[in-house]
């Protein structure tokens, strides 16, 4: 597949590359992890919506910038607060205690030109997201649970073409016992100019 700008051996070879990447979380029953089908999510005009079509989604990250094929880092994070504990002060007041956690996507990518319209690109992504569980720290408090997923390709990617990496986690479920998986949909285009 060509398209303006596309990667060539040489010096007409990009610099950097426009990096698109949104990621899911679907909680859904442990026997349908194998519809989780990742060459028809690529070309699923809505990843969300392909992904309701399995269980509950929501979409955790988004990012759309240009990344330097030399080595580049993209950092989403934020701090949550979280009860982590409760306890009844004398007239019946509850005292929550509550400490922040670091959540949020990492996304290392690194590549080189492979051939026209082609790269070979060494692509990490590690996310940390809070899920509800089901262990009670007092009535009416739940304790969320921390979420984590590592998601790597290694390999050939055809610019403006794109590519689905999956995690699903069927041994930790969470409150209504669905497995919960994460989604990582990612598209590689030529910068503009």
């Amino acid at each position: 597949m060509g398209c303006a700008g596309e990667a060539r051996h040489g010096q007409d070879a990009p610099a950097a590359v426009r990096f698109q990447a949104i990621i899911c979380e679907t909680r859904l029953a442990a026997d349908r992890i194998p519809a989780l089908d990742a060459a028809r999510l690529a070309q699923a005009p809505d990843l969300a919506r392909a992904l309701e079509e399995l269980g509950k989604t929501r979409i955790l990250y988004s990012v759309d910038q240009s990344v330097a094929l030399a080595g580049d880092q993209i950092n989403i994070s934020k701090r949550e607060p979280v009860v982590t504990a409760s306890r009844v002060m004398e007239g019946g007041r509850a005292v929550n205690t509550v400490q922040y956690q670091q959540v949020g996507a990492i996304f290392k990518v690194a590549g080189r030109p492979a051939g026209p319209g082609r790269l070979d690109v060494d692509l990490s992504i590690e996310t940390a997201s809070l899920t509800d569980s089901s262990a009670r720290i007092s009535d009416g408090t739940i304790a969320p649970t921390i979420r984590s997923a590592v998601m790597s390709h290694k390999g050939p990617v055809d610019l403006g073409k794109p590519a689905v990496l999956l995690s699903a986690d069927a041994a930790s479920k969470d409150a209504d016992g669905n497995a919960v998986a994460h989604v990582c949909r990612v598209l590689l285009t030529a910068p503009l100019r």
